[in-house]
């Protein structure tokens, strides 16, 4: 995609963020990362993958499950809408 950030940066940014205060963060992230695909800046899957991978590594995936997990990446992109 034209203009791409750094999606390595990017990912290690989410991940530190959420592990500080995983579900708002995980949320506020969200409705960030949907910014970036709104500008056609990221995949929607791309930026999707980058929040449940940083979701997984901080446990809240583990902890509150898949299911809550996926529903507060769907309400931070929604919520950006």
């Amino acid at each position: 995609m034209k203009n791409e950030p750094d999606l390595t940066q990017l990912a290690i940014g989410v991940a530190v963020a959420v592990a500080e205060a995983p579900f708002v963060e995980l949320e506020h992230q969200s409705a960030a990362l949907r910014e970036l695909v709104d500008d056609c800046l990221i995949e929607k899957q791309r930026a999707v993958d980058i929040l449940y991978t940083a979701a997984l590594a901080c446990g809240l995936v583990h902890r509150h499950g898949d299911d809550a997990v996926q529903e507060m990446i769907t309400f931070g992109f929604e919520g950006a809408a």
